[in-house]
Parts: structure tokens; sequence; C-alpha cells
């Protein structure tokens, strides 16, 4: 397993995709998802599922079709909230996060970002540009109003 950036087509970012890629069924498509933001702000949802991306890296073709897929099911869901309450917001969807994440060079187990990133729509169309990561997480949250985790933000750069 290998749960940094640069991996190879045959390696795995977590056990269970190891297994399923060597020896699950082969007319299936296997992967994961980088990450989801769930935040409940006054009853209603904000579901975002992120892939991120090095600045130069492509989506593979059976990843950018379930990542399609995905999204199509939660944007059905913004415009046609179940019975059962659930109302996501307007922004939730699956979304490419791209740019330059790299370990860190004076720390243990840290990544940063190293560059600007851009969140893009699945089509490539640029939702949102960012510099700090501060900025990125007030876009997540969809406001600056919010408690880094535990007080750990680091200087905000």
């Amino acid at each position: 397993m290998i749960h940094r950036d640069h991996r190879r087509g045959y390696e795995a970012s977590s056990a269970l995709n190891q297994l399923l890629h060597r020896e699950g069924p082969d007319h299936a498509a296997v992967g994961d998802i980088d990450t989801y933001f769930e935040n409940n702000e006054h009853g209603e949802y904000r579901l975002i599922m992120l892939e991120h991306k090095q600045p130069d890296q492509a989506l593979g073709g059976a990843q950018a079709k379930v990542l399609r897929h995905l999204d199509s099911c939660i944007r059905h869901a913004v415009e046609h909230p179940p019975l059962r309450g659930l109302r996501l917001k307007e922004i939730s969807g699956v979304y490419i996060l791209r740019g330059p994440l790299e370990a860190a060079s004076n720390g243990r187990h840290k990544v940063d970002f190293v560059g600007p990133h851009v969140v893009e729509s699945l089509d490539g169309r640029p939702i949102a540009k960012f510099q700090r990561r501060k900025d990125f997480y007030d876009w997540l949250n969809g406001s600056p109003h919010w408690r880094p985790r535990n007080n750990r933000g680091r200087s905000w750069k």
C-alpha cells in the first residue's frame, strides 16, 4: 500500500483495494475516492466528494465514469430531496481538487499544499481557486466560521 501520490497503476491506496485489484472479479472496476466532506447547517447538508490529482494527472477511464455516476446521484438528490428529509445544498457533488500536495521535509507524516489548488467540476471547469489551505477549508465549509479540528490548525499559508 502506498498512501501518497505518484503510485503505479498496480498499486492501491488501501489493503482492501489491493486485494480486490489482485484477486477480485476481473470484470469490475475497483477504486477509492480520496475524501468526502459532510457538513450539516440548519438541516441542509453539504456533501462534497473530492478526488485529488496532481496538476498534470488525469482521471482514469473507469474512475471518471464512476465519479460521474456518483455526481449524478448526488445532484439528483439535490434536485429531488428524498422522502425522509435529507436536503442537500446545491454545492453538493463530486469534484476534482487539482494541485501539488507533497510530503513536508521537516515533519513526520505531514503533507501540505505546495502551490495553488483549483477545485474543478468533473468536466474540468474551474469552480474555485486557493492559494492557502484555510481558503480551501472555508470553501468546503461554506463560510469562514469554523474551528480547526482539536486546535490543530498550523500556520495558514
